[in-house]
């Protein structure tokens, strides 16, 4: 085989190589990263949460519960506990609430599932709640299906599409309520030297009074 031969055999492998390798990135940016809730006992409904979207780090259950989830005490000092700040709420009393960088959320109220944008990075709850439905399941006629509303834990690193749906007593999306984790402020470059700056003054300066008690001292 000559040499320009070889060198024709050898580029191709590598091409061939990088194709295989950008078709196998691809297939791992485009999993589906899915959690549903609660994720765990029998229930009248379960909640899901999806996307496939490579700027979503992870999706986990949170919460669920009977009540409407902004009057659940103990849920809301869960989230103060984790350092989780409320946003806001969009409801169908008010769909024009803030969405806090999640958008089209409003357009799926009333809904048993849709899809909505993030915008930005985050670290937050998005807690989907659900209107009373009676539960034909149950064997007392009229009990509510549950749990009412669930809670997500999501972490965003840039603008992505996420989507929710609820199966089984589905009386629709009626709120969304959003608590975001704030971001740690960097401190500047210009801080820092600052900073620097001022102990080693402070350096300076205790060095200088520990020669002049050394001066004094010998003198005595």
């Amino acid at each position: 085989m000559s040499g320009l031969t070889q060198m024709k055999t050898f580029a191709l492998a590598a091409l061939l190589a990088a194709v295989s390798l950008g078709a196998s990135l691809g297939a791992a940016q485009a999993a589906t990263v899915t959690s549903t809730c609660p994720d765990s006992g029998t229930w009248d409904r379960t909640f899901t949460l999806s996307s496939s979207d490579s700027d979503v780090g992870s999706i986990d259950c949170y919460a669920w519960g009977a009540g409407p989830a902004i009057h659940e005490s103990d849920l809301n000092d869960q989230l103060t506990a984790d350092g989780y700040v409320y946003s806001g709420t969009v409801s169908t009393v008010n769909p024009a609430g803030d969405t806090s960088g999640f958008d089209d959320i409003y357009s799926m109220l009333g809904d048993n599932g849709g899809s909505f944008d993030t915008t930005g990075a985050y670290d937050a709850v998005l807690i989907f709640k659900v209107g009373p439905e009676a539960c034909p399941s149950k064997a007392v006629p009229g009990l509510l299906c549950l749990p009412a509303f669930a809670a997500f834990e999501i972490s965003v690193t840039g603008d992505a599409l996420l989507s929710w749906a609820t199966d089984k007593c589905m009386d629709g999306l009626t709120h969304v309520s959003i608590y975001l984790k704030p971001a740690a402020v960097p401190l500047p470059a210009a801080g820092v030297l600052l900073l620097g700056a001022l102990g080693a003054l402070v350096a300076l300066m205790r060095g200088k009074r520990g020669r002049k008690s050394a001066g004094l001292i010998a003198a005595a």
